[in-house]
């Protein structure tokens, strides 16, 4: 029911208590008259509520309530989605970012491997070539190299040691200092071989044998460095 409805009727069921039946008022000599009075439901005001397109100030606030709360959960929603996919992505990049260094670290491993082969092989031609030119400078090294190979070697009575041809006169003056130099020793038979790089020499016995080529120096060098390589 409207507003204007309700002021409408009012004013009607007030209008009865004026326009009652005059016939029922008597006026007497006495001065006094008696009104009519309306029924009571006649003087009612109606309180309804107002109709359902005009909101009170309660509905109106609750309403207000309701948008703000859906205002917020849909902000709470879309920063926590925010936040899963920024963490998604990160654990991505994380993921990416590990990998990338683990190759990185494979391949300085194996760039350092080939380094060290390079530098072994770099060291072993420098000790070579510095080798060979103080052996064709000092051709009585030869002599060194024969006293360290019969010290290495098991004692036996006789000896047979390769040279190289061109080592042969130097080695044959000091023959007896051989013999001497090891107990039970008693002769000493030395065997020209083209194969045996100047320098070096190969000791053989009935119980033995030593390898005292250049060769075989010049690779227990390298294995010392290899081991040395290793251990740091």
């Amino acid at each position: 029911m409207s507003w204007s409805k309700i002021i409408r009727d009012t004013q009607v069921k007030c209008q009865c208590v004026a326009m009652a039946d005059l016939s029922e008022v008597t006026q007497a000599n006495k001065g006094s008259f008696t009104v009519t009075e309306c029924p009571q439901e006649a003087v009612q005001v109606e309180t309804q509520a107002p109709a359902s397109g005009q909101p009170t100030a309660p509905v109106e606030a609750a309403l207000a309530v309701d948008v703000e709360a859906i205002r917020q959960e849909g902000y709470d929603e879309g920063k926590q989605a925010g936040l899963d996919e920024a963490n998604a992505q990160l654990s991505k990049t994380t993921k990416a970012l590990a990998e990338a260094c683990r190759q990185l670290s494979g391949q300085r491993q194996k760039m350092l491997d080939g380094s060290r082969e390079d530098m072994l092989r770099i060291v072993l031609a420098i000790a070579e070539r510095v080798v060979l030119t103080e052996l064709s400078v000092h051709r009585e090294a030869i002599n060194r190299t024969i006293q360290q190979a019969i010290q290495a070697a098991v004692s036996a009575e006789e000896f047979h040691i390769k040279i190289n041809p061109a080592d042969m006169d130097v080695v044959q003056g000091h023959k007896p200092l051989f013999i001497a130099s090891l107990t039970g020793l008693t002769n000493i038979e030395f065997v020209a071989d083209p194969s045996v790089t100047a320098g070096g020499c190969i000791l053989e016995s009935p119980v033995g044998r030593v390898d005292a080529t250049i060769e075989a120096q010049m690779e227990e060098i390298v294995q010392t460095l290899r081991d040395s390589i290793s251990g740091e």
